[in-house]
C-alpha cells in the first residue's frame, strides 16, 4: 500500500532494465561530492547554451546524424568532454591550469575580462592552457550552468576543459583564481604539477578560506609548495615564459 492505496505488482519474466555498470564510468562516479559528474553537468550547460545561442538565432536546433565517437570535432556544435565524446581522458600537458569556479555569476561575472585576456594571450604565445572547474561554496548552486565565458574560449580553442574526476593532465604550473574553489576540489583527482599559485584579490575569494588556511589546503590537494601572485605578476611570469620558449 502506498498513501493508503493498494499498488499493483508487476509480473514479468524478464529483467525491467539492463545497466552496464563500472566504477571509472561517469555513472559510477555519480555517487561522490557534488552528486553529478562534472562532465555530466558540463555537457549539459554547453548544449544548452548552444540551443538557447540557436534558437535566437532562428536556426533550427538539431545535430547531425553523423556525430558520434571520434567524430564530434567535426560533427558537434560545441566540444564535448572526454568521457562524453569517448575520447582519451589523458589529456597530456599544459603549460597553465587555471582552477576556479565556473558557474555564472560571482567571480567569473566580475573578473571575465581578466580571464579571457590571459587566455587568449597564452594562446598567442603558443602556450597551452587549461581550465578546471572546482565548485566553491554557494548554497543551492551546484548545478548551476557554467559561464559563457568557459564555453566560448573552449569552443574557440583558447583552452581546453580538465574535469577533476576521471581525467589525468601535467600543468607546469597551476593558478588557482579565487580561494573559495579550493572547497570544490576533490581529494583525490588527476591534475599533477609542482608550481601552485593563489591569485590575490580575486573576486572569487571565499570567507570560509582566507589566508593560511588557503594556502595549506592548496598544499594539501596538491602536495606541493603555494605561494602567492597578482594578476599582474602572472601576467609578467607568462610573458618571460613566453620568451624562453621562444
Amino acid at each position: 500500500r502506498a498513501f493508503g492505496i493498494e499498488v499493483p505488482h508487476l509480473m514479468t519474466r524478464g529483467p525491467l532494465m539492463l545497466m552496464r555498470f563500472d566504477t571509472g564510468s561517469l555513472s559510477g562516479s555519480d555517487l561522490a561530492d557534488g552528486w553529478t559528474h562534472p562532465s555530466r553537468v558540463s555537457y549539459r550547460s554547453a548544449y544548452r547554451r548552444w540551443h538557447e545561442s540557436t534558437a535566437a538565432s532562428g536556426t533550427a536546433v538539431r545535430l547531425p546524424s553523423a556525430v558520434s565517437v571520434g567524430e564530434t570535432a567535426q560533427s558537434r556544435p560545441f566540444v564535448a568532454p572526454p568521457l562524453i565524446s569517448g575520447e582519451s581522458t589523458h589529456r597530456g600537458r599544459v603549460d597553465t591550469l587555471i582552477v576556479l569556479d565556473a558557474r555564472k555569476g560571482k567571480m567569473l561575472d566580475a573578473e571575465r575580462a581578466a580571464v579571457r585576456g590571459f587566455l587568449r594571450a597564452e594562446r598567442s604565445a603558443g602556450r597551452r592552457t587549461g581550465i578546471l572547474h572546482a565548485p566553491g561554496f554557494r548554497g543551492g548552486a551546484q548545478e548551476l550552468a557554467y559561464a559563457e565565458l568557459l564555453h566560448s574560449a573552449v569552443d574557440a580553442g583558447d583552452a581546453i576543459e580538465i574535469a577533476a574526476r576521471g581525467e589525468e593532465v601535467d600543468a607546469a604550473v597551476t593558478v588557482v583564481w579565487g580561494d573559495g574553489c579550493l572547497l570544490g576540489l576533490a581529494e583525490q583527482h588527476g591534475v599533477r604539477t609542482t608550481r601552485v599559485m593563489l591569485m590575490s584579490g580575486s573576486s572569487g575569494g571565499d570567507s570560509l578560506v582566507t589566508g593560511d588556511f588557503a594556502r595549506q589546503l592548496a598544499q594539501r590537494r596538491f602536495g606541493c609548495a603555494v605561494q602567492r601572485i597578482t594578476l599582474d605578476q602572472l601576467w609578467s611570469l607568462s610573458r618571460a615564459e613566453g620568451a624562453d620558449d621562444a
